[in-house]
């Protein structure tokens, strides 16, 4: 799994999150539209890599290709991780909490979570590898969204995800 990747999205989100209570409240008028509309889903990309998509009203966005074996002896090997965690995003995004992606920890080891607003509950949707940098991978998602990389993610700041959803690059 390349959670740099995600990461890098969805601190890409974040950036765009700075704008006046004005422009936020239609921001968010648009963004449930765009969030009423979008459906997670694990599929094999045309490498075979087990891929996290989110299918929008423009299109399909890879947002983690997973790849990497680091958790297969725990039992979940790359395909595994997938088939749970893309449920994981719509569960959030259904019940309104992954309007944000952020890091924090658990048990130990640092992970991946949905927000529904800036400092509030970090739900988890996936661990991360104990030598991988939370902000990195944060930072790649913003990138993502903002268009500055094409490439989903491989493998305490927070990314607007509402505006990834909009702005990412969707897959031909």
């Amino acid at each position: 799994m390349n959670i740099k990747h995600l990461v890098l999205v969805l601190l890409a989100l974040a950036t765009f999150s700075c704008s006046s209570t004005t422009a936020n409240s239609s921001n968010k008028i648009a963004q449930s539209n765009i969030l009423s509309q979008s459906r997670f889903f694990c599929e094999q990309d045309f490498k075979g890599t087990p891929t996290t998509y989110v299918q929008t009203e423009r299109g399909r966005i890879a947002i983690i290709k997973w790849v990497s074996e680091f958790f297969t002896d725990s039992g979940y090997d790359p395909q595994t991780r997938c088939q749970q965690v893309s449920p994981q995003f719509q569960k959030l995004y259904n019940r309104g909490q992954l309007n944000y992606l952020s890091a924090g920890q658990k048990n130990g080891q640092y992970i991946i979570c949905g927000l529904n607003e800036l400092g509030g509950q970090c739900d988890q949707l996936f661990t991360l590898k104990p030598q991988e940098n939370p902000g990195a991978i944060l930072t790649h998602l913003r990138k993502l969204a903002s268009g500055e990389t094409k490439e989903a993610y491989f493998g305490s700041s927070a990314v607007d995800f509402n505006n990834f959803l909009e702005n990412a690059p969707v897959e031909p």
